[in-house]
């Protein structure tokens, strides 16, 4: 029995390559919905004090 444990590693070794492909793609959409998501209550904050346009950038 122990050697099902060592033989399943191996097999899941040897995919870890096909589970990181397009890796990059997944997370990208997720770090691009943060960003926007995180840029609107500094928005709000800004808006509110009525911040000039320098302010933004």
């Amino acid at each position: 029995m122990a050697a099902v444990p060592n033989e399943a590693s191996r097999a899941n070794a040897g995919d870890a390559p096909l589970r990181l492909h397009g890796l990059h793609r997944r997370v990208y959409r997720f770090r691009t919905l943060g960003m926007g998501l995180g840029f609107l209550p500094i928005a709000a904050v800004l808006l509110e004090l009525q911040a000039p346009w320098p302010a933004w950038t």
